[in-house]
């Protein structure tokens, strides 16, 4: 599949040509479609890649609304059975609320996760500390909050890739209570090798979120790196050569992978020598 034709919010998947396969989990309101350029990138290295797409996305706003925590779960999960089916070892990378479900799916026992990658988790949300428990009394009069990020020239644009302008506080309320009562306790069961990125100019997500990951996960072998990017997810805004390099040599620490392009993913980023 060339990942240049992955320009909707569909689920894509990527088979590779070694016994190593990654699940990569898009954020909030997000959409699979700007993780091809990473999963391109990481398959021409050998990795299996299964790019999910998460309940109540990839639709309208208003489905979004409907969806709660153990849709995300289920859907996480089936992705995993996918890959289950198509590499060995596997592993497993989330941005922002994709961070937090495969740190929650790591926890699990059985299912022989091999790494994590855990970008962005929200364990305190910036702009929602002090009101989180008022929403639900605040949703029958304001049921959406607009993405001021999407307010531009690009939004059309973005939509077209699966994002949402608005975001449905019911969804982000049973965000928030899965984090508080879910992912927070499930950390002491991660024992598998993670890495934790956060960027340090994260407009929606408190930085001390990652310290929290960190202190907190029961794995012994486990990494906090600080990204540049003054943005909540790094993701967004084209390709990054360093970053895709980091979440490439974690997940293949102690092997030795033969760089074997498959065309025409080649030419998608430089990979190091």
């Amino acid at each position: 599949m060339d990942p240049f034709s992955v320009q909707s919010g569909e689920p894509f998947v990527f088979r590779g040509n070694s016994d190593r396969g990654v699940l990569l989990i898009h954020g909030f309101t997000g959409s699979p479609s700007y993780l091809r350029h990473l999963a391109a990138y990481l398959n021409q290295w050998g990795f299996h890649v299964v790019v999910m797409r998460l309940a109540g996305h990839g639709s309208t706003p208003e489905i979004l609304a409907k969806t709660t925590a153990g849709d995300w779960k289920h859907s996480a999960l089936e992705a995993w059975n996918v890959l289950k089916d198509l590499a060995p070892r596997r592993s497993l990378m989330g941005v922002s609320l994709g961070g937090a479900l495969a740190l929650h799916l790591a926890a699990q026992e059985g299912l022989a996760v091999e790494r994590v990658v855990s970008i962005a988790a929200p364990i305190y949300l910036k702009w929602m500390q002090g009101i989180g428990r008022l929403l639900p009394f605040i949703q029958p009069f304001h049921p959406y909050v607009y993405k001021r990020r999407l307010q531009v020239a690009n939004r059309q644009e973005l939509m077209d890739l699966g994002f949402y302008d608005r975001i449905p506080l019911a969804a982000l309320h049973a965000l928030m209570t899965f984090v508080r009562e879910e992912v927070r306790p499930a950390l002491p069961a991660v024992t598998a090798p993670t890495m934790i990125m956060h960027s340090l100019g994260d407009e929606k997500v408190h930085p001390k979120s990652a310290k929290y990951i960190y202190s907190h996960i029961g794995a012994s072998k486990k990494e906090l790196l600080w990204l540049p990017q003054a943005t909540h997810d790094p993701f967004q805004g084209g390709v990054n050569a360093d970053l895709y390099f980091k979440i490439l040599d974690f997940l293949s620490q102690s092997d030795h992978l033969a760089y074997v392009p498959h065309a025409p993913h080649s030419a998608l980023v430089p990979v190091p020598a």
